[in-house]
């Protein structure tokens, strides 16, 4: 997702660390090696990853997307 919306141009290089960071900071992983947990587990991540992107938009200053 960090990477994703790297390339996009919708986060700088230097918010994909920061990004992985927040996401691995906000969920919480499931010990189970069950298929199921494990897709739910990076749908959960991916949408902490999503939300954080939206807000790095929309905070003025800390993310310029390229253009």
């Amino acid at each position: 997702v960090a990477v994703a919306a790297f390339l996009e141009g919708r986060v700088c290089f230097n918010d994909i660390s920061r990004i992985i960071e927040h996401t691995l900071a906000n969920v919480i992983i499931n010990d189970e090696a069950q298929l199921e947990r494990i897709l739910a587990d990076d749908a959960r991540a991916r949408e902490v990853a999503r939300l954080y992107i939206v807000g790095l938009g929309n905070n003025s200053g800390k993310t310029v997307a390229r253009k």
